[in-house]
């Protein structure tokens, strides 16, 4: 078979250089991704929507497709990756998706709801939830098979306590449970984008490679500002403008929608003119609404881990489980992850390669067989914020915020499969798009949200949905289990994977491919809890069309329909992400008034809170070498503690493309990691074991670096800024210290080698970009180590947070027209994996639209 999934026959899909310099639709969504494809399919069901996706399609990237080549898309840093790399000014190495699926084509898969306080504090009607998660999962939801490792993990997070066992389940509970995997019995990945066969080809426009450069804000009357439309660029370069339709005389009633993630959309609403009017002067972008919230509030879960050496063969696997503690933390494992591409080394050596770099090479080539336990703090309590690097929305912005690292998987010696791809007749490459055209919804980002959102919204409207990267389909690295890592670490251009760096210094991903997140996670799939759910009158402008290129680079202009004499009832919706989405309201003069004037940009709307309450779940791992085979796995199942953390397990991961070790290191190699070294001698077998913290309760923000939205804009995410975040990870990691010197868990440890000795390892193997501690290597407190392993979970969000840049219908404060909904709106990440939620919300807020 070959290793490529085939792409379905998306006739709506195509590159952003076909299309129009304007056109006018009812819906505009701006990013392709987790939320944006759900949201443009249910749009695209009753109005004409445009789906704008800045990456390509994930179709057709083997390193999407493959579990097996996880880490191969995370270390992709070309400039057409799916996954586009930021650093955030915490010096954590993070990624971004850039590619239509966003987020779920680089993700370890792990699928499971939203706890219920989220579902509870967003307003969420439960049923409507309910039904959207079941219609996400039967097209992209599948249940792990757990084997050697992931079982191990399991039994041992019960034996230490992280009780009950609840089984498979999507729901959040207390306990260790197994979840949901995007990736199906041959580890071949489902995204988002597959999301988009429910989308009514009729009334759905996918523009990919379609950068969105500003949302287009009108004053209506004296007072109210509205949005009416998007400027963006193809690949080729060329401007296109997109408008909200309407009628003759009559304002539009449809909506633009950013949908571009939790850095994408706020740093967009800056472009726009939409933020804290200070930063927005700053760069020199005209301040349309003066809001100081946009890019606050940036939080990610803090990640830490532990790598264990295996001395008998394990599989190869990502997120299957999860363990719920009470103690605010959550613990995972992978397995047999490419540990050289997962902590950034790079191969082979020669003379010039320092010999700390060596060292470390050494230490990797000794765990082919090991697993990773991680532990990720939930919430987390500490923010951040994010702010315009400059006017680029190319560049990534500058983001402080909690930091993650890039997991991955080594490449199956079988041979790769890439599944065939759907009939899509509504894809296409945005170079088709006429230069201008006119749509009811126009949905900016094709990931975990916009492909739902895409489908639902075509069965009554004419949607346009506008994903940045490619399709997912016939790209092995995305469907494919085995192929996981392999996502993560192709940094070429194209790659459905664009890697970004937090302010804080952490390396993470972002998607960049139709599909989002979905095309890139560890697969695991559970549902938002039940609180989350439940909790989910000024002046306004309007919104009416979006300007993009394509990939050669020529413009399009995408307008919203309306009837002669009439504004138009269609919306932009922005679904780029919790980068993408704040970055491109930036972008469109939406944010703080004065980093939009600093950029250059014409401040539409000075909205201080966007780009604000930026976080991250920050995660921690164990590498545990084993005597015993161990499985390949990714998420299968999860240990909910009430401690403030989950727990989770892979199995098999290629550590050597997991972990991003850089070459800045000094010094040579700890004494405890070369007595572990000795001792396990070379090893085939080895897995993880993660904490992730739940919340977070620390936050940053974020901002453009610059005004191209193809860069990534700067974010900050505070990691472990908060002590109740800090004091989540030491009982997390508590945790997994008791699981692997369990009895359940004797099979898979070497008996002459100390959970101490893993710990120094980890901490030498763990980089970020952060400044290093003399003594870094060697485990001084559980404190100490949160803070110097930290990495990514890839669960970052903020940026448009609800009630602060958005309303609980998602509609951004002060505009018309104008909705984001993706990741970026999310005070806290719901749950112990926020796919599902996403998912289900580009299912169940589209605008106007009866779901039955």
């Amino acid at each position: 078979m070959t290793g490529n999934q085939q792409a379905p026959n998306y006739t709506f899909m195509q590159e952003a250089t076909k299309a129009p310099p304007v056109a006018y639709y009812d819906y505009i969504i701006i990013g392709g991704g987790t939320a944006g494809c759900p949201l443009a399919a249910t749009l695209s069901q009753n109005f004409r929507v445009l789906l704008l996706e800045r990456g390509g399609s994930p179709y057709g990237n083997s390193n999407i497709t493959n579990l097996a080549t996880f880490a191969d898309t995370i270390a992709d840093t070309s400039p057409t990756s799916p996954a586009q790399s930021f650093v955030s000014e915490d010096g954590v190495v993070n990624t971004r998706a850039r590619v239509l699926g966003g987020g779920t084509c680089l993700n370890a898969g792990f699928y499971t709801h939203a706890d219920p306080e989220f579902v509870q504090k967003a307003g969420l009607d439960l049923d409507l939830v309910n039904r959207s998660y079941q219609w996400v999962e039967k097209v992209m939801v599948f249940e792990p098979q757990l084997r050697q490792w992931q079982s191990a993990v399991r039994d041992g997070l019960l034996e230490v306590g992280v009780l009950p066992y609840n089984g498979y389940t999507f729901e959040h509970i207390y306990g260790t449970k197994v979840g949901g995997t995007i990736f199906d019995k041959d580890n071949h990945r489902h995204t988002a984008a597959d999301l988009l066969q429910y989308a009514n080809p009729s009334g759905l426009t996918v523009l990919l490679h379609a950068t969105v450069h500003r949302i287009l804000l009108k004053t209506k009357g004296q007072s109210k500002t509205a949005a009416h439309g998007v400027i963006f660029t193809d690949a080729a370069g060329n401007e296109h403008t997109a408008y909200l339709s309407k009628e003759k005389g009559k304002e539009s009633m449809g909506e633009i929608i950013v949908s571009a993630g939790a850095l994408g959309s706020p740093q967009l609403l800056l472009l726009s003119g939409i933020g804290p009017a200070q930063h927005l002067k700053s760069l020199d972008i005209k301040v349309l609404l003066d809001q100081p919230m946009v890019g606050q509030g940036m939080a990610d879960n803090p990640m830490n881990i532990i790598v264990v050496p295996s001395p008998s063969p394990i599989e190869i696997s990502l997120g299957q489980q999860v363990g719920i503690t009470r103690l605010g933390t959550y613990i995972e494992a992978l397995s047999r992850v490419d540990f050289i591409r997962f902590f950034g080394l790079t191969t082979p050596t020669n003379e010039t390669t320092p010999e700390n770099t060596k060292s470390a090479l050494e230490i990797i080539e000794r765990l082919q067989n090991a697993g990773m336990i991680l532990e990720k703090t939930i919430g987390p309590v500490s923010t951040g914020y994010l702010k315009l690097r400059n006017r680029n929305p190319d560049d990534n912005p500058m983001f402080v915020l909690v930091p993650s690292t890039n997991t991955q998987l080594i490449h199956l010696p079988a041979s790769f499969f890439v599944l065939a791809a759907p009939n899509y007749t509504f894809m296409q490459e945005a170079t088709k798009a006429p230069p201008v055209a006119y749509y009811d919804y126009i949905i900016i980002g094709g990931g975990t949200a916009g492909c739902p959102l895409a489908a639902t919204l075509s069965q009554n409207f004419r949607v346009l949905l506008l994903e940045r990267g490619g399709s997912p389909y016939g790209n092995q690295n995305i469907t494919n289990l085995a192929a996981f890592t392999d996502i993560l670490t192709d940094t070429s251009p194209t790659s459905p994977a664009q890697s970004f760096v937090s302010e804080d210094g952490v390396v993470n991903t972002r998607a960049r491919v139709l599909g989002g997140g979905t095309c890139l996670n560890a697969g695991f799939y559970m549902r938002a809890d039940p609180e989350f759910v439940q909790k989910a009158g000024q002046s306004k402008k309007a919104a009416d069309g979006v300007i993009f290129k394509d990939a050669a680079g020529n413009e399009h202009t995408a307008y919203l329909s309306k009837e002669k004499g009439k504004e138009s009832m269609g919306e932009i919706i922005v679904s780029a992400g919790a980068l993408g989405s704040p970055q491109l309201l930036i972008l469109s003069g939406i944010g703080p008034a004065q980093h939009l004037k600093s950029l250059g940009i014409k401040v539409l709307l000075d909205q201080p809170m966007v780009g604000q309450g930026m976080a991250d779940n920050p995660m921690n791992i164990i590498i545990v070498p084993s005597p015993s085979p161990v499985e390949a796995s990714l998420g299968q199942q999860v240990g909910i503690t009430r401690l403030g953390t989950y727990i989770e397990a892979l199995g098999r991961i290629d550590f050597v493309r997991f972990f991003g070790l850089t070459t800045s290191t000094s010094g040579t190699t700890p004494e405890p990691t070369k007595s572990a070294l000795e001792t396990i001698e070379r090893l085939q077998n080895a897995g993880m074991i993660l904490e992730k913290t739940i919340g977070p309760v620390s936050t940053g923000s974020l901002k453009l670096r610059n005004r191209n939205p193809d860069d990534n804009p700067m974010v900050t995410f505070n990691y472990f800024k908060e002590p109740e975040d800090l004091q989540r990870c030491v009982n997390g990691m508590k945790i997994i210290e008791g699981v692997v010197s369990s009895k359940a868990f004797s099979n898979f440890r070497y008996p002459n080698v100390t959970v101490e000795s893993l710990l120094s390892m980890a901490q030498y193997l763990v980089k970020n970009i952060q400044p290093e501690r003399s003594n870094a290597s060697t485990f001084e407190s559980w404190e100490q180590y949160c803070k110097d392993t930290v990495l990514t979970i890839w669960h970052y969000h903020g940026g448009c947070q609800v009630g602060r840049v958005v309303d609980h219908q998602y509609r951004v404060l002060g505009v018309d027209s104008l909705r984001v909904i993706d990741g970026s709106t999310f005070i806290g990440s719901p749950g112990t994996n926020p796919q599902a939620t996403l998912l289900m919300l580009g299912r169940a807020e589209p605008p106007q639209v009866l779901i039955t």
